[in-house]
């Protein structure tokens, strides 16, 4: 179909017909099926908030987990260490400084929760800048080769 300038498309019953809009230039729709609308979008917000809820209690039990885990296998290496420290001739001392320490590391980790810790990592970073940035590309380093 060949149009010529200026002229529109189809027959006049074919054009488009305006949307109706509302007092304020929106486009009218019936207060039923927004109010619906606010409805689900309201109990789908709240059901996210809930589940986003007990995702982060899981996590918070997780890392508890890990904690008490890290801190029992410091303490059995520390007491392994002590144990061949006793029986070596020569750097029994630095052996008994390694498992001493494994201790704290291990009281460390049961006296504080995971905010506190990281908290710990902040302030650490703050205070020695350099150190951080190093620790981050060892760390990016060793999970790059983790994920190969």
């Amino acid at each position: 179909m060949n149009q010529r300038p200026g002229e529109s498309l189809g027959s006049p019953t074919q054009q488009a017909r305006p949307i109706p809009r509302d007092p304020d230039g929106g486009v009218e729709r019936g207060d039923e099926g927004i109010g619906a609308a606010n409805e689900s979008a309201d109990g789908a917000m709240q059901q996210a908030g809930q589940i986003a809820e007990q995702g982060k209690e899981r996590v918070a039990q997780a890392a508890e987990m890990g904690e008490e885990r890290a801190a029992d296998g410091m303490e059995r290496a520390a007491d392994m260490v002590r144990d061949r420290a006793d029986a070596m001739p020569v750097g029994s001392g630095m052996a008994v400084k390694a498992a001493d320490g494994m201790e704290r590391s291990a009281l460390y980790l049961r006296e504080r929760d995971t905010s506190q810790m990281w908290g710990d990592v902040e302030q650490y970073v703050r205070d020695h800048p350099v150190m951080g940035i190093a620790g981050s590309v060892a760390a990016g380093f060793l999970v790059g080769r983790m994920l190969r």
